[in-house]
C-alpha cells in the first residue's frame, strides 16, 4: 500500500492533524509520498494579525525524510503510483486542490473533513468529533467515521520557568493563532474575576489580545511569539500548571487541549458560538474541566488555582486519556483500517 498526503504548511489544526498523522503511519512502516502546491504555502488572511510574521512547517516535513513532491497542477497526481490519497480538509475548500473531482484516477480518497460540508470528493470521509457529526447532522456508515486527531507527545520533560524568572506562581497557559474569528475578549474578562495571584503564558497571541489586556489592566502576563519549534512549544506547556481554554467560536477538534493533555495539565474550558460544534467537552470527558456557565467557569479555575494536588491528578488522568485516545500510535492504527477497508471495497 502507498498512501500519498496533500498537505498544507501553516500552524492551523488540519496542518498538524496532517503531520501527526504522516509520523504515526511512518512508525507503522506505511509506505507514504507528501503532496503539495502552491495552495499548500502559509498566506495571510484579512482573519489574521497583520503584525505576526507567517510561519511554515514544511522544514517539519523535510526532517521526515520522505518523498516530497510539488504539484503544478492536481493532474500531476496521475503521474504517481498511490493507492490512497489522504486530504485534511473543510470539505468546502476546492479551491486547495482543483478539479481533483474530475480526475480519471484509480486512487481513493479518504479525506479528513473538519467542517463537514460534503463538497470535495471523497470515498470515504473521517469526521474528528461526535460534536461535529452531531452539529451537522452527518451521517456515518460504510464510507464515514469519527477518528479524532493525531497528538504528538511531549518532546521534553524541560520548562521555561528559569529563563521567564518564574518561581513558585500558578501559570495560567494559552497556545492558539492569531485569528479574529476564534479570540475572545472574555479569556480577559473571566480571568479579571478570579482574584487569585497566578500569571498568565500567552503563545502566539494576537495584537488583540495584547490591546485588550492592557485595556483590561492586566499586567502579570508573557507574550510569546509563534513558533514552529516542538521542543519549545512543549516546554511552554510544561510551563503550563493549567491550560485555560476560552474561544470565540467553539471546536470541531481542539488540538490545544489535547495537546495539553498530553502534557499532563488540567483544563478550564468554556463554551463557545452556540451555532458551533464544541468539541472541547467530549474530548476531555471531565465535568470539572468544562462548562456552558462563566460562574462555574470561573469557581472550577479558581479551585485549581488553589489546589495543587487536584491539578496533579487531573493531570495525570488527561494524560493517560489523551494517550489513550489520541497519541499517533492508536490514531494511525484506526486511520490504517480504513485505508484497508476502502481498498477492498
Amino acid at each position: 500500500m502507498i498512501v500519498g498526503h496533500f498537505v498544507s504548511f501553516g500552524i492551523g489544526g488540519a496542518d498538524r492533524a496532517s503531520i501527526n498523522l504522516v509520523k504515526g503511519l511512518e512508525l507503522s512502516g506505511i509506505s507514504q509520498k507528501i503532496f503539495y502546491s502552491d495552495t499548500s504555502m502559509p498566506g495571510r488572511t484579512s482573519d489574521q494579525d497583520a503584525m505576526q510574521k507567517l510561519i511554515s512547517i514544511q522544514s517539519e516535513y523535510d526532517s521526515l525524510g520522505l518523498e516530497m513532491i510539488k504539484l503544478s497542477k492536481t493532474e500531476d497526481l496521475l503521474k504517481h503510483k498511490i493507492d490512497i490519497l489522504h486530504t485534511q480538509r473543510s470539505g468546502d475548500d476546492e479551491w486547495l486542490i482543483p478539479g481533483l473531482g474530475q480526475l480519471a484516477r484509480s486512487f481513493k480518497i479518504v479525506e479528513t473533513n473538519f467542517h463537514g460540508f460534503l463538497k470535495t470528493p471523497a470515498d470515504y470521509r473521517i469526521f474528528p468529533s461526535l460534536a461535529l457529526v452531531t452539529s451537522q447532522k452527518l451521517l456515518l456508515g460504510k464510507s464515514a467515521s469519527i477518528i479524532p486527531n493525531a497528538i504528538d507527545s511531549p518532546v521534553t520533560r524541560d520548562n521555561l520557568r528559569k529563563e521567564l524568572n518564574l518561581s513558585t506562581e500558578v501559570v495560567i497557559g494559552r497556545v492558539g493563532r492569531s485569528d479574529r474569528s476564534i479570540y475572545s475578549k472574555n479569556f480577559f474578562r473571566l480571568y479579571s474575576k478570579l482574584h487569585t495571584d497566578s500569571t498568565i503564558l500567552w503563545l502566539g497571541a494576537s495584537a488583540q489580545a495584547r490591546n485588550d489586556a492592557k485595556t483590561l489592566g492586566i499586567k502579570n502576563i508573557i507574550w510569546l511569539d509563534p513558533t514552529v519549534d516542538r521542543e519549545f512549544v512543549s516546554k511552554v506547556y510544561n510551563t503550563f500548571d493549567i491550560y485555560m481554554h476560552v474561544n470565540r467560536l467553539g471546536e470541531t477538534f481542539a488540538n490545544t487541549v489535547a495537546e495539553a493533555m498530553y502534557h499532563s495539565l488540567p483544563v478550564v474550558s468554556i463554551r463557545g458560538k452556540r451555532s458551533y460544534p464544541q468539541a472541547q467537552s467530549e474530548l476531555l470527558g471531565d465535568s470539572r474541566q468544562y462548562t456552558e456557565s462563566k460562574k462555574v467557569f470561573v469557581k472550577n479555575s479558581v479551585s485549581f488555582i488553589e489546589d495543587s494536588l487536584l491539578r496533579k491528578k487531573i493531570g495525570q488522568r488527561n494524560f493517560v486519556r489523551a494517550q489513550e485516545l489520541y497519541s499517533l500510535s492508536t490514531v494511525s492504527e484506526r486511520t490504517l483500517r480504513v485505508y484497508l477497508q476502502v481498498l477492498s471495497n
